[in-house]
Formats: structure tokens, C-alpha cells, sequence
């Protein structure tokens, strides 16, 4: 069953998505009162099972695969598609993404540009 504190969180973050604004379960852990260390990991939230519970409850799989299917064959599909996005980043549900790796890509790109505008003015 889902504590006080992680139904305020969802409330919090509902509240956000319809004033379209960004979420963040880590400034909404803040606001309610975890510790700035546990804040640094929203994950304690996103993996428990009282948040599962509660999103199960409010964006069933079912209906996020329903909107998600309908989109596949709509043209307009924008503002559908943020409130889908939204719903799978609440649930968890995308892969995490190492930022180390894609900063130290765009590092080596930035390298092997200048390496190449140098070589080009010393030719």
C-alpha cells in the first residue's frame, strides 16, 4: 500500500502535468520533506511498491498501451505523445540513459573537430 508521502508526491505531480509544467519527483520528494541525500535518488520512490501500486492504480499499462497505439495511427499526435511520454517517465518505465557516455562522445567530437580545423590551417 502507497504511504502519505508518495501519494503526495503523485498529487504533486499530476498537479504539475496538467499546468504543463516539468515534473520532478526529486524536487517533489524535497517539498514534502525527504532528506536531500534520499532526494538524489528518486528511484527509492519509482521502484517502490507503493508507487507502483498507486500508478498501476492511475496509469494502467493497459491505458498508456491504448493512447500508445492510438498515436502509431493518428497525424495529430503531439499533445498526446507528451502526456505519454510523461506517463512512462512517472511509471519508470524507460531505460536509464548513461550520461557519461554521451558526454564523453560529445567531448571526443568536440576534439576531433578542433583537430581537424587545425590540420586544415596548417596545411
Amino acid at each position: 500500500m502507497a504511504t502519505e508521502n508518495q501519494k503526495l508526491i503523485a498529487k504533486n505531480v499530476s498537479k504539475n502535468i496538467r499546468k504543463h509544467q516539468k515534473i520532478s519527483i526529486s524536487k517533489e520528494m524535497r517539498k514534502i520533506g525527504y532528506s536531500k541525500s534520499s532526494c538524489k535518488k528518486p528511484d527509492i520512490v519509482l521502484r517502490s511498491k507503493g508507487w507502483q501500486e498507486l500508478m498501476e492504480k492511475y496509469l494502467p499499462d493497459k491505458k498508456l498501451a491504448q493512447v500508445h497505439q492510438y498515436l502509431l495511427n493518428h497525424k495529430d499526435w503531439r499533445a498526446k505523445d507528451a502526456g505519454l511520454d510523461k506517463g512512462y517517465k512517472i511509471k519508470g518505465k524507460y531505460a536509464p540513459v548513461d550520461v557519461n557516455i554521451i558526454t564523453k562522445a560529445k567531448k571526443l567530437k568536440s576534439i576531433q573537430d578542433r583537430l581537424t580545423q587545425a590540420s586544415k590551417k596548417n596545411e
